[in-house]
């Protein structure tokens, strides 16, 4: 069996990374999904890149799975400043014409 590295979200979107053995990649992926996690990347261990909060030799995705990313965090750079109203009502009715339009 390989080992793979993967990163998924749990159904709040908190991202989380671990280790998971097994024969495939997809086994990893069916294994995430019926766990309730959202797989984002999965890398055979050694080939691509190695997430970030790399978990110990331990086979349960629950004792592997680190946060990577607290919720409702922001990223680096970010200023506290709100978006106006108006800037938001013309942003919403651009999107509901692209989803009207079926892109």
């Amino acid at each position: 069996m390989a080992r793979f590295n993967y990163i998924a979200l749990d159904a709040r979107g908190v991202q989380s990374a671990g280790v998971l053995e097994a024969n495939t990649s997809n086994e990893v992926v069916a294994h995430l999904r019926q766990s309730g996690y959202f797989p984002t990347s999965v890398s055979e261990e050694g080939k691509g890149p190695a997430p970030k909060a790399a978990a110990k030799k331990d086979k349960s995705i629950q004792a592997t799975a680190k946060p990577i990313a607290k919720r409702g965090a922001k990223p680096k750079g970010v200023a506290n400043r709100s978006i106006k109203t108006k800037t938001l009502m013309i942003f919403t009715r651009q999107l509901a014409t692209l989803i009207d339009a079926g892109l």
